[in-house]
């Protein structure tokens, strides 16, 4: 893979930006999406903000297309050093768009976590450098690799 432009990553950013917007609960100030996002793993939570300071979580459930956030790390993949790993977005009712994205802090998946070997998986389609891995990463890969060893894999 190579490095993409920025007019593709913009585009996958809205048109997450665009699906998420349609997601915003009548009276709501705003919706925040936050994911960890692997090629094989998606966790994360949508919550609406009302103006009286209350909050509402909502079900994604086939309401946002997560292919979306595929082609958001595709797009701003870089050689040797990689994509995020989770990101956090916010879209107000007024239509204004914020995105935080993590490169280097472990996402996360619950308590019990992920098989290492998911981000065995993950580093195939995007890889990086061993010195853009942060040492989570470098302790995920050995375990996933060791895994799939014992597995004669």
């Amino acid at each position: 893979m190579s490095d993409h432009g920025l007019i593709e990553q913009k585009e996958a950013q809205e048109a997450a930006g665009r699906e998420l917007f349609r997601m915003l609960p009548d009276g709501a100030e705003s919706v925040v999406l936050r994911m960890g996002v692997l090629a094989v793993a998606k966790s994360g939570s949508t919550k609406a903000y009302f103006p009286d300071g209350s909050s509402k979580g909502l079900k994604m459930g086939g309401r946002f297309d997560t292919a979306l956030l595929d082609r958001m790390r595709e797009t701003m993949y870089r050689d040797d050093s990689g994509t995020w790993f989770s990101f956090e977005m916010t879209v107000t009712a007024k239509g204004e768009m914020t995105v935080r994205f993590n490169y280097d802090d472990e996402p996360d998946f619950g308590p019990e976590g992920l098989d290492p070997v998911a981000y065995v998986n993950d580093a195939k389609k995007f890889p990086r450098d061993e010195a853009h891995q942060p040492e989570w990463l470098k302790q995920r890969l050995a375990e996933g690799r060791a895994r799939l060893s014992a597995r004669g894999e």
